[in-house]
């Protein structure tokens, strides 16, 4: 309404005198300012209130002052700074005054507005008390029957009836609410559907004349508009319903019952045929399988255990068997939904074993307690349980018998409330070979994390042994379900091992060549590996035993790695050589042991098994020729054979050797196998062509120096030992330095291994001392030489044909007839017994290039007797009788210091020998 205009009392306004005193006020402070005298440079004194007082009037009011006298009696600037003081106070109080009157005017409008309305409600209380009161004095008593008539009793039912209608319409949003937190979506569906009757029944007249309102003078559209604007309300629950039921089916550890219900929601509300019922089945619950598996990947990346660090650190053991059980769960966990998924729609829809749990639920609702095979008690849904279920059911009661026994309309009998067997196994089968693709998928993934055998074997147990206890699935779909698994298992084995290959390739070929490098500059890693009979000698350090009364399991250890060391150090392995063994040889080790993890006793892992065998032989059959191919151009590399460049290729020999023996763990996981045998030959081959290389280079640098370094004339030692026939310093000095080059092949306890080192390295001696004897054929020692070689050849046998030329023969025949020629003593030719036993006492020093032998003690020496020298000597005994000849030139002892080691100076004035003697 309009606002009435309002004036401003004189009331609310400030009264004249009490401006009047606030500007006398405002004066008489503002004249006690003071003010310099410009005049004389004093200051003037204060202008005191009293005084002001004295000078205003009576009212304050300073009309009556006279500006004569003011002006008299102080200066202008006094007069100046009090007027403008005066003009400040005054504005200040103006503006003051302006704010209250606004404020105060806007409240006085707002008090007036509210008593107005006060007063027309308090007018229209009134007039209504006064119609009341003419009301009820004109009201005239009517006499109450006794007993109600029949009309009004049927009245009262039918506003009962009524009152039931409202109070399930009114109360169904909130009941519907309840319903859909507790995710019983069926009792939704089936309350929106009775909602929906009871409006229509409030807005519609039955022909049974149950509800007809009017006749009673109601008019529920008209009376109760309430009806339709609840109606609204209530029908925006369907969507909702739909939507929350749709999204339910999602859910991971849905029953069986569960499901069905949902899905016959979705059919009553959108009236969806059972085909259609199922494929959004099956949509949600793909969508179920891929919100699994992203949240399980948002986890690996969240926790970090993705595989972007590339080859970082390896995870302790409790960490491994963690993730290995994490992937076990997570497989099993997806497996689970799959074979839900399909058990489920089995048991809703297929007529396979019996009647489907949804037609169950069909003719329970159509035929009620009359139906054969009634549905779960769960389902077995009713207007009155639903009624019977809901708050204050009582006042349900009065709800017509139309209403109570409400069903929704269905068929049983329709194509639409069936699926067929056929249409059901092609969906699930679709769907099932969709579903495996995710899950191989996420297979691939999760394996990649796994670094070894035994735990990708042990994820594929896992699984094997879930899918066999699962009923949900059919033999064929158990069958998929293996395959594939199978399928991403055997890929992920292959290229584990591929890469424990290939990081033993590359860990072989850097420890080959910085163990090369090693032996090459003679660094003291290399030790053990060119002094390899010292190495023999050397004592591992012994365990302390203090450590078993602190920890026995450190004693234990150490004692076990005291164990490795002597077995190490008996067969012959050096540092060096261990390492690079050791560095394709641990990798292929653990490998082995891994493989042997995998096993099973059904027909198709052993069909698996054998396949991934057969892949894994042409693995290491790839492995076995790289490693072949690194050792081959290592040894191809050295072309010139110098006393640098020999050491790195008798390394390369040593490895080859270990690597064709049958105990090395390369090659003997399968022994039997063609790629092995080809390796352990291939082995063999290049081990002999650098032997054999090895071997002439020794031999030739041997004889030549041997030869070089010694006396050159035979013709003075033999006048210096006319009597005592034996071979030359020289070649005596050549065939220990022999001895002393093979021990540097290193020394093994095999027999046959060192028969064949020392034979060929005496054929390749042979072949070169023959040479250099022939050049100095003519003189007796020479001849003795001969004879010594003989000896030796004999010692060999008629095994060893390269070994005995023809050509020694015809020498000594020829160097015989030289000295017969020149009427040498026969005693200085007919020394063959001589040289034999010069043999015999030799034959220790020079066992490295005799043939071994195997001696048994036990079957030679007679009970309660200890016969040492038959164990050492087995090329015969020396003459005990005989006098003592040195092996090597020997000088005469000095007085003093007749222990002493010194080098002998021969009679070539330009060469030191190389090596000392012992003197006597």
């Amino acid at each position: 309404m309009a606002r009435r205009p309002s004036v401003i009392s004189n009331g609310s306004l400030p009264s004249s005198s009490s401006l009047k005193a606030a500007r006398s006020t405002s004066i008489s402070e503002a004249l006690t300012i003071t003010s310099p005298n410009h005049a004389n440079g004093h200051a003037r004194p204060t202008l005191s209130s009293s005084k002001l007082d004295q000078i205003l009037s009576g009212n304050g009011a300073p009309s009556n002052l006279d500006p004569d006298e003011l002006l008299s009696k102080y200066t202008i600037s006094e007069i100046k700074a009090v007027q403008q003081r005066l003009k400040s106070d005054a504005d200040a109080k103006q503006e003051e005054l302006r704010l209250m009157v606004g404020e105060r005017y806007r409240d006085l409008l707002q008090a007036s507005t509210s008593i107005i309305s006060m007063s027309q409600s308090s007018q229209r209380v009134l007039e209504a008390f006064e119609d009341v009161r003419e009301a009820i004095s004109s009201a005239t008593v009517t006499p109450v029957s006794k007993r109600p008539s029949v009309d009004e009793d049927q009245r009262l039912r039918a506003l009962q009836s009524l009152s039931g209608h409202l109070k399930l319409l009114l109360d169904a949003p909130e009941h519907l609410w309840r319903l859909l937190e507790s995710k019983r979506y069926l009792h939704a569906a089936w309350l929106f559907l009775l909602a929906r009757v009871v409006h229509r029944a409030l807005l519609t007249e039955n022909e049974d004349g149950e509800q007809q309102w009017q006749l009673y003078g109601m008019d529920v559209s008209e009376q109760f508009p309430l009806v339709q604007r609840q109606w609204d309300t209530v029908s925006q629950f369907r969507s909702q319903i739909t939507h929350k039921a749709t999204l339910s089916l999602r859910e991971q550890d849905l029953s069986t019952n569960e499901t069905c219900a949902t899905l016959f929601t979705l059919h009553l509300l959108e009236s969806r045929p059972l085909v259609e019922t199922l494929t959004v089945y099956l949509a949600q619950r793909k969508r179920a399988l891929t919100a699994v598996l992203s949240r399980i990947a948002e986890e690996q990346q969240t926790n970090g255990d993705s595989q972007q660090g590339g080859p970082a650190a390896k995870a302790s053991h409790r960490s491994r068997r963690l993730m290995v059980r994490a992937t076990r769960q997570k497989l099993q966990a997806i497996l689970d939904i799959v074979a839900r998924t399909l058990g489920i729609a089995r048991r809703v829809f297929s007529e396979a074993s019996g009647k489907p749990m949804m037609k169950q639920v069909l003719e329970f609702i159509q035929l009620g307690p009359d139906s054969v095979t009634p549905p779960p008690t769960d389902l077995r849904l009713t207007t009155q349980v639903l009624l019977s279920s809901l708050p204050s059911s009582s006042h349900f009661l009065s709800l017509p018998q139309s209403i109570t026994s409400y069903k929704p309309y269905v068929d049983s009998a329709s194509t639409s409330a069936s699926v067929l067997e056929s249409q059901l196994s092609q969906r699930l089968s679709t769907w099932y070979q969709q579903a495996l693709e995710d899950v191989k998928s996420a297979l691939e993934k999760w394996l990649l994390r796994l670094e070894t055998i035994r735990e990708i074997w042990d994820v594929r147990t896992a699984a094997w042994t879930w899918l066999g206890s699962s009923e949900q699935l059919n033999d064929d779909e158990k069958a998929d379900a293996k395959s594939v698994i199978d399928d991403v298992c055997q890929h992920r084995l292959i290229a584990v091992w591929k890469s424990t290959i290939q990081t033993a390739e590359v860990a072989f070929r850097d420890q080959l060549a910085s163990c090369i490098a090693a032996v090459r500059d003679n660094s003291e890693r290399s030790f053990s590996d060119t002094q390899t009979a010292e190495y023999l000698y050397q004592t591992p350090p012994i365990p302390s035993l203090p450590q078993a009364e602190v920890d026995p399991s450190l004693a234990s250890a150490s004692l076990d790695q005291y164990r490795y060391a002597l077995r190490r150090q008996l067969s012959g392995r050096t540092s060096l050589l261990q390492a690079v063994l050791d560095a394709a040889e641990g990798h292929v080790r653990a490998l082995e042991r891994e493989l042997n993890c995998l096993r099973g006793d059904d027909d198709r892992t052993k069909e698996m098994l054998a396949g991934l065998m057969s892949r894994h032989r042409r693995d290491a059959a790839a492995f076995y020729d790289s490693i072949a191919s690194i050792l081959s151009s290592a040894v191809k590399d050295t072309k010139v054979l110098t006393d640098l460049s020999i050491r790195p290729l008798v390394f390369i020999a040593r490895i080859a050797e270990e690597l064709s023996v049958p105990s090395t763990s390369i090659t003997s996981a399968s022994g039997d196998d063609g790629a092995v045998v080809d390796f352990k030959e291939r082995m063999k081959t290049l081990h002999q062509q650098v032997l054999d290389r090895w071997q002439d280079h020794t031999a030739s640098r041997v004889v030549k120096h041997s030869w070089q370094d010694t006396v050159s004339g035979h013709t003075q030692e033999y006048t210096k030992f006319a009597t005592t026939p034996r071979p030359s310093s020289a070649l005596m000095h050549a065939l220990f330095t022999m001895c002393a080059s093979i021990q540097q092949l290193g020394i093994s306890s095999q027999i046959e291994r060192q028969r064949r080192i020392a034979e060929g390295c005496f054929r390749c001696f042979l072949t070169r001392a023959l040479q250099e004897l022939r050049a100095r054929s003519g003189d007796v020692q020479t001849y003795w030489d001969l004879l010594f070689l003989r000896q030796l050849v004999r010692i060999w046998g008629d095994d060893a044909t390269d070994i005995n030329p023809p050509s020694l023969d015809k020498d000594i025949e020829h160097s015989r007839e030289h000295l017969d020629a020149r009427k040498i003593d026969s005693s200085a030719l007919d020394c063959e017994g001589s040289i034999a036993d010069y043999l015999s006492r030799t034959q220790v020093l020079l066992a490295p290039l005799l043939p071994p032998s195997v001696y048994s003690l036990a079957a030679s020496v007679p009970p309660g007797k200890v016969e040492k020298l038959p164990a050492l000597l087995h090329h015969g005994q020396p003459v005990v009788e005989q006098n003592f000849l040195p092996v090597m030139d020997l000088m005469k002892p000095p007085q003093r210091f007749g222990m002493l080691r010194i080098y002998h100076r021969f009679s070539d004035p330009d060469r030191w020998s190389k090596h000392h003697h012992l003197i006597r």
